[in-house]
């Protein structure tokens, strides 16, 4: 909505990050555009984390996963991957090998419901933090 319909901004983006350490995580979404448009794509992006905490559809699941599952089929063959993500972690952490193998089926298996479970569980007032940068003048 933010690119097509408001045409606000080119490129919305979202992702997690998660630390294994600090039992920690955060799904940051955000959109880079001019100031007048900030309010407007703030809105939007909290209308789509509060739309997901009601229902999503099976066909907007099936759509969101395949993204994913292109890019883990071509992780597969990626020296990268292989020597920065899995063998580079392999003897520290034997599990990792683990991980790898279920990789593809795990993110197969998930479901819509576990993913309205997880949205309102994490997708709350209290866990959100709405971040605003807009650029100043040098008289400012």
């Amino acid at each position: 909505e933010i690119r097509e319909e408001q045409g606000a901004s080119y490129g919305p983006v979202s992702y997690v990050t998660a630390s294994e350490a600090y039992d920690f995580g955060a799904f940051i979404a955000y959109s880079q555009g001019s100031p007048e448009n900030t309010a407007g794509m703030t809105t939007v992006i909290e209308a789509l984390a509060k739309n997901v905490t009601k229902t999503i559809s099976e066909d907007e699941l099936v759509r969101a996963k395949e993204p994913t599952m292109t890019s883990l089929k071509e992780t597969l063959r990626s020296n990268t991957y292989w020597l920065n993500t899995v063998i580079s972690e392999s003897q520290a952490k034997p599990w990792t090998l683990d991980w790898l193998r279920e990789r593809d089926a795990d993110y197969s298996s998930i479901t819509v419901d576990e993913i309205i479970e997880q949205a309102r569980t994490y997708f709350t007032e209290d866990n959100t933090m709405k971040i605003d940068i807009i650029p100043v003048t040098a008289e400012e």
